[in-house]
């Protein structure tokens, strides 16, 4: 758990209206942030988590220096619960929503909201998914939980009917390129472009510096003799989704 930072740019928007709702008491039990990986969605639900729980919340966000943001930022906070799968392209299984669900069901020890985050929600299995639909179905007062995923259509039409959906579209181009100009990341709109037009995803593939290696797989491809099974075996720990775009 890291300490909150300022809002991205392209969240400003998104998060006003959360903050909007909060304030309004029109908060659901249950939200599902959608959208396109590299945007910032599991930021805007940790943030949200965090202003919820703060002693001294303002509609910028949580205050960082009471007793309950300094729990949060080490992870320990006993109302606030974060779920993911072991590895990306590992399942949520049965036992940890059922974990889940236990804990939520209990009182709140700070006497405020209880907030879950399951990050990846699309990587629950079906034993998981149903479990979970059982306490959106039965919601418990002062408790959000908040579903992050970039593949919101491979959940169960059931989970996403009950959740309120959040869709992130991506930042407009030019607030994204002068954002990861910003970072002093070079060749930024090229980086945009490979990213799908995702900044955080952008970021990640300079910070990484995948750019040289997606250039000597191209070269790869155009040689006049490549060997397909020696390319292969080369290139086959860099990311697929990287190479193939």
């Amino acid at each position: 758990m890291t300490e909150t930072v300022s809002l991205y740019p392209w969240l400003q928007l998104p998060w006003q209206h959360l903050m909007q709702m909060q304030q309004q008491q029109r908060l659901p039990h249950a939200q599902l942030i959608a959208g396109q990986q590299g945007t910032g969605k599991r930021d805007l639900a940790e943030r949200l988590a965090k202003t919820l729980l703060c002693r001294t919340p303002s509609a910028q966000g949580p205050c960082n220096h009471c007793d309950a943001c300094h729990l949060f930022a080490a992870g320990t906070h006993p109302d606030y619960f974060y779920l993911e799968p072991e590895e990306r392209n590992k399942t949520i299984k049965v036992d940890d929503i059922r974990e889940l669900n236990r804990s939520l069901a209990l009182t709140s020890q700070y006497g405020g909201y209880k907030v879950a985050v399951i990050a990846m929600a699309d990587n629950m299995n079906v034993n998981a998914a149903n479990s979970l639909l059982k306490t959106l179905e039965e919601p418990v007062k002062d408790t959000l939980m908040i579903l992050v995923s970039d593949r919101p259509f491979a959940l169960p039409a059931t989970i996403r009917s009950r959740c309120q959906v959040i869709a992130f579209p991506l930042p407009e181009k030019n607030v994204a390129t002068e954002w990861l100009e910003g970072q002093q990341v070079a060749a930024p709109e090229q980086l945009l472009q490979l990213a799908n037009g995702a900044p955080l995803l952008a970021l990640q593939l300079a910070q990484e510096e995948l750019m040289s290696l997606r250039s000597d797989f191209v070269k790869a491809m155009n040689a006049s003799r490549m060997s397909v099974t020696r390319t292969a075996e080369a290139f086959s720990r860099a990311p697929a989704e990287l190479l193939l775009h």
